[in-house]
């Protein structure tokens, strides 16, 4: 490469390099840089481009050296035109770059060689590039000081487009002949070449800033970055005195900004590149694709700088809201806290109050100054006294008394265990779910399918909708207006700082950033992978098969899942039809990576005029989100004068969705000018909206179309301009076809429902399909139907629900069969059996992987069955999960169970006390089948027990004995009126809980103290639960939920 240009310095930069950005690089560091493969001995002496070597290249300095290598980037694929001897190419290597290089000096080539995968030693004007190159294609064609050199570089720019990738671009070094330096020295008279330099005496073109511009547009590109090079006017090869001119002709051009310009270096695109590597044209029309890409360049870089002071003002309202959001949620925390050991004081002061006055305590009141007369403090008949009473608790009659309490009361009604009308029920607040949009704000697609894809959720979840700070914050009616969909339950905000981390289910949508957070619900929604990412510890939501192929190869995950966009059919109308072609899309400015094809779509359509289809109109509808997008518009407009085609710009939701109804064929091509995957249609949601509303699609064959239709059949599928012709003449001149294909795809739209979305979302994020739940029932028909209406508000649907009927005579059977789920199935049994027995018999129904067991006097609460999902997914040595279990004022019936030392039995730990605050999941060595989650493999209750008493713990004995641990799960919150399901016959109760436990203890008597934490009576009077744990330390550590949910 002639390094011609060699600047002193970069005083007056106006874009500095972040020169940082090398220090990574192992061939790079922060000090000066030798090629380490070069030949002093060989160059010196050595004319041609070897007089350009560097032996030396300080990339500390702000140099085009340095530029070159930032605009390049790291890991391409590189064709470096004139190479010299090596000097960047050497450095190019170092970045993981493979490189070509392109070399006319044989002895410069022979130097460079070293650090080329190949090297061709020829004249770029005069070789034959498909020749030479093939099907070769380059992300980077460097011309570093080259294009100065040629005799007609425009022609080389215009023949390297074919060599670039898809996405590819040209980076190239230029002297700016405009220089100060220049302009001096011919304003005294002074002209004169020089060996290196702005000057240099091979030079065959000359270019200021405008000439730069115009090069690279007459070569149909687009200039995509400018760094300008800066070198005082007094330190070139020059070497002007400063003292030699007036101040005031100095001082006059350095107020020009290019005066001090030395070189420009740029990166340039191809504007509208089509599959053959041309650019479109039209022959008879005066549009020119580059006016409109230089004229909404210029509109773009204005309207960046106003967004950017836009984005500040309003990033300091979000971080204001943001602190008196977090100032309101800490006092509500606040207050719930004071309301609750409000509440707990006033209960504690009752019982106090009932004891003052209950006949035992009035009796003592009058017993004590007797017993301080007959044995007073410190006295030996006080310690005599105390002692005796302290044995006598030990070991007479008060320790059996407790045992008998204990057991007791698994059946003991509630008014027995001293239940008060006047307590708070348990309060338990919903899931809540968080999602970031960073495109949400504004009309599109991606919109829609995010709002979409939330929708299902806020049925059993707290939705919020997080919007970037800066972005317009939308209300409801914005979203009903612009895209007709209904923001019901979705509570739309700024996202501020640390927001992710608030929520039990995360869900960032953006292409270009996986968002961490503290939940292990994490989803990240993908409309397609345009960068390679770490897709490991999240499950990814597309679009399409198309993205998901992509996004499996891009971010290398396989937990994806696809859901479309959805549309009702029946809320679009689909007539009368007009002799109308309709295509919806932005006006967004085509690029190499995304372009929608309005030009190829004038393009056919005139092409239909002129064979004489007659009376059509192609409409070309959508949004322009900026002044740019506009003048894309107006160029389009342009293009088609003469034909008539209308542009029907930023039609509000209702007004579109007529001009579908209106319109017969509906056109989509995006991705047909460009060969880029995540150029091509991802999914085509407007190609189901023209569907649903009988519009035959001709769609591009490529990407997300293909899933949608079947050519032939309920539409059609174009590879080429005119097959597009040719499919659109055929449906438009025989209305017979027309007729069949509209039918079949009105019926296709039906597919894409939003029950499909619900469904898919659901079991995303819920996996309920995963659970059979088991319950019995008998003669409970009011406790049932309390049981199953709070399952069905509170369970996201998908489970199955199998109902066995013990020959109930109160009308249960006309309620179940009343029921309308699809996941049902009752079983009727003419008499009543034991616990474990109709358990089994459901158990030989089910089909799921889970098996949830079931009492039929639970109620449900939000967010009860998710968690427990939730553990035995995430922890494959876990065989069963258990609910937290509550009275219903709130006290405890079940958070967690003990084996007691002194009988081998479990006890519930707490029983009838306050639950504690925290939530957390912990290992415990049994369970209550009240409300259990077992794996199916693990699932079924010995029948050597009767009527419902020791099977639950024989089944979590078996299951730890097998390897599997136990997990009680606080997050999972359910109200147990208790003793409900086996009936009030106590006695019968009785006997059946002394009966099983003869026959528990007889089956593990042996085994228990090698299987469980035995707990003494201190440990069994407290509220902190132990086991024999089996679990790791740590595998229960990253616990979901995230939020506290148990409000009172």
């Amino acid at each position: 490469m002639p390094a011609c240009l060699i600047p002193v310095s970069s005083l007056l930069l106006a874009r500095p390099v972040r020169l940082t950005e090398f220090k990574s690089s192992p061939a790079i560091s922060c000090t000066s840089h030798w090629l380490t493969g070069s030949r002093p001995d060989i160059i010196a002496g050595m004319d041609g481009a070897v007089r350009y070597h560097h032996a030396q290249i300080d990339l500390t300095q702000d140099t085009s050296h340095a530029q070159l290598l930032l605009l390049t980037g790291e890991n391409k694929k590189v064709l470096e035109v004139g190479p010299a001897t090596g000097y960047l190419t050497e450095l190019l290597k170092g970045r993981g770059c493979r490189v070509a290089g392109l070399e006319i000096d044989p002895a410069a080539a022979e130097i460079a060689r070293q650090f080329c995968e190949r090297m061709i030693v020829g004249d770029i004007e005069a070789l034959d590039l498909v020749a030479t190159f093939g099907e070769d294609k380059f992300d980077v064609v460097m011309f570093g000081d080259v294009l100065e050199h040629l005799i007609d570089p425009k022609t080389v720019l215009m023949k390297m487009r074919g060599l670039l990738a898809p996405g590819g671009r040209i980076v190239a070094s230029v002297p700016n002949v405009a220089h100060g330096s220049v302009r001096l020295a011919l304003l005294r008279g002074d002209f004169h070449y020089t060996e290196l330099g702005l000057l240099d005496r091979t030079h065959l073109r000359f270019f200021n800033r405008e000439g730069v511009a115009a090069l690279f547009e007459e070569a149909g590109y687009v200039v995509r970055d400018w760094h300008p090079v800066a070198n005082d006017l007094f330190s070139t090869e020059l070497e002007l005195r400063e003292e030699d001119y007036p101040p005031y002709l100095v001082e006059s051009i350095r107020s020009d900004p290019d005066a001090a310009t030395y070189q420009f270096v740029v990166s340039a695109t191809p504007a509208t590149p089509l599959s053959n590597g041309n650019l479109l044209a039209s022959s008879d029309s005066a549009f020119s694709h580059s006016d409109v890409v230089k004229d909404l360049w210029k509109i773009d870089d204005n309207l960046r700088e106003a967004r950017a002071g836009l984005a500040e003002k309003e990033a300091q309202i979000i971080r204001v809201e943001a602190a008196a959001e977090s100032a309101r949620r800490r006092a509500a925390r606040s207050e719930r806290e004071r309301a609750a050991a409000e509440r707990e004081l006033a209960g504690a002061i009752g019982i106090i109050q009932a004891m003052q006055n209950s006949i035992g305590w009035r009796l003592l009141n009058k017993l004590r100054p007797v017993a301080r007369k007959l044995a007073p403090r410190d006295s030996l008949r006080f310690r005599i006294a105390r002692r005796g009473a302290r044995t006598a608790f030990s070991i007479g009659t008060l320790r059996p008394l407790r045992r008998a309490i204990r057991r007791g009361a698994a059946s003991a009604p509630l008014s027995r265990l001293g239940a008060t009308e006047s307590l708070p029920a348990p309060v338990v607040s919903r899931l809540r779910v968080g999602c970031y949009g960073e495109h949400t704000w504004s009309v599109g697609g991606g919109a829609v399918h995010t709002i979409q894809l939330l929708q299902p959720l806020t049925r059993y979840f707290d939705v919020d909708l997080l919007l970037p700070p800066g972005s317009p914050l939308r209300d409801a009616a914005w979203y009903k207006e612009s895209m007709l969909i209904d923001l019901a339950g979705i509570n739309v905000r700024h996202y501020a700082e640390g927001a992710e981390n608030e929520y039990d289910v995360w869900l960032s949508v953006w292409n270009e950033r996986i968002w961490p957070a503290a939940t292990r619900k994490r989803f990240n929604m993908v409309f397609f992978p345009f960068v390679s990412l770490d897709g490991a510890g999240v499950t990814h939501i597309t679009n399409s098969k198309y993205s998901a192929g992509h996004l499996k190869q891009r971010y290398g995950a396989e937990d994806v899942y696809v859901i479309p966009p959805c549309v009702d059919a029946n809320e679009f109308a689909t007539g009368p039809k007009e002799p109308i072609i309709l295509h919806v899309s932005r006006f967004a400015l085509p690029s190499a990576y995304a372009d929608k094809a309005h030009v190829m779509m004038i393009q056919a359509f005139k092409q239909l005029c002129e064979r004489g289809l007659s009376g059509w109109k192609l409409i070309l509808a959508g949004a322009t989100v900026d002044e740019g997008e506009s003048v894309y518009a107006a160029h389009l407009a342009k293009h088609a004068h003469g034909y008539p085609v209308e542009f029907a710009l930023n039609l509000p939701a209702d007004e579109l969705r007529r001009l579908f109804a209106r319109a017969s064929v509906y056109w989509h091509a995006t991705g047909f000018s460009v060969n880029e995957p995540a150029a091509q249609e991802h999914f085509g949601i407007t190609i189901v909206e023209g569907m649903a509303s009988g519009a035959v699609p001709i769609a591009y064959n490529s990407g997300g179309p293909r899933e949608i239709i079947t050519s032939g059949e309920n539409g059609y599928l174009f590879d080429t301009l005119e097959q597009l012709v040719e499919d659109t003449w055929e449906v438009a001149t025989k209305p017979a076809i027309w007729k069949k294909v509209s039918k079949a795809a009105r019926q296709r739209a039906g597919y894409f429902s939003p029950q499909l979305v619900e469904k898919l979302m659901l079991s995303a994020v819920c996996k309920t399909e995963k659970v059979s739940i088991i319950m019995g029932t008998h003669n409970n028909l009011p406790v049932l139907k309390r049981c199953l209406e709070s399952v069905f508000r509170h369970t996201p649907p998908g489970f199955e629900l199998i109902v066995v009927d013990n020959n109930s005579s109160d009308g249960s059977g006309v309620y179940l069969a009343s029921l309308d789920y699809p996941g049902l199935q009752v079983l009727r049994n003419r008499n009543n059996p034991s616990y474990p027995v109709f358990n089994n018999q459901g158990l030989e129904l089910a089909t799921r992987p889970y098996i949830l067991y079931m009492n039929d006097d639970m109620e449900a609460f939000p967010g009860w069955l998710e968690p427990l999902i939730d553990v035995l997914d995430a922890n494959p040595r876990v065989g069963g999960a258990g609910s937290r279990l509550l009275y219903p004022d709130g006290r405890v019936q079940h958070d967690g169970k003990m084996f007691s030392k002194a009988d081998l039995t479990p006890y519930h730990i707490n029983m009838g006390g306050r639950p504690v605050r925290d939530e957390p999941p912990i290992e415990v060595d049994t369970l209550t089948a009240a409300c259990l989650l077992v794996r199916r493999e693990l699932a079924g209750f010995s029948t050597d027990y009767k009527r419902g008493y020791y099977e639950d713990t024989d089944l979590c004995l078996r299951i730890k004995e097998r390897g599997y641990a136990l997990v009680l799960h606080r997050g999972s919150v359910l109200i147990h009126y208790h003793g409900q399901t086996m009936g009030r016959d106590q006695a019968a109760t009785e006997r059946a809980q002394e009966r099983n436990r003869e026959v528990f203890l007889r089956r593990w008597g042996a085994k228990i103290p090698g299987m469980v934490y035995l707990a003494d009576e201190r440990e069994m009077a407290g509220t902190e639960l132990r086991c024999r744990p089996l679990l790791g330390a740590d595998d229960l550590m990253q616990d979901w939920p995230v939020t506290r949910r148990l409000l009172r």
